[in-house]
């Protein structure tokens, strides 16, 4: 995976200077975008993932702006109260939620028709607490 990249500057006076943000399936992809971003116009980002989110937050760090990671599964209500509580001690309440989970960074590569929908997948709780 290439390093996520961010502007140095930040937009000064954005609504979102200073709110808090959490950003789920932040580790790659959209998720990492959606997370520098949102750090570039000021916000304290919380990046999410089942996955490592290092990259990402120190993307965001090396470019003056703050964040922490979160490795948590969005399905597991014990996790995601320790993320809250965590990035709350960190920054303060939570203003905005980018929901973003999703499975692609943990699938195996096959038809999407060959993907289980079965209820003991985890693919329909995911997409219904997304």
């Amino acid at each position: 995976m290439t390093q996520p990249r961010m502007a140095k500057e930040t937009s000064k006076g954005s609504r979102l200077e200073g709110r808090v943000v959490v950003v789920t399936g932040a580790a790659q992809g959209i998720g990492a975008v959606f997370a520098l971003a949102l750090a570039r116009a000021g916000a304290r980002v919380c990046a999410a993932d089942v996955l490592p989110t290092m990259d990402v937050v120190e993307a965001i760090k090396r470019a003056s702006g703050q964040a922490i990671g979160a490795q948590v599964d969005v399905t597991n209500p014990e996790g995601l109260q320790c993320m809250v509580e965590s990035t709350e001690a960190a920054f303060g309440p939570i203003a905005v939620l980018v929901n973003n989970a999703a499975l692609f960074g943990t699938l195996a590569l096959k038809p999407f028709w060959q993907i289980s929908l079965a209820p003991s997948s985890s693919l329909p709780r995911t997409r219904a607490i997304s």
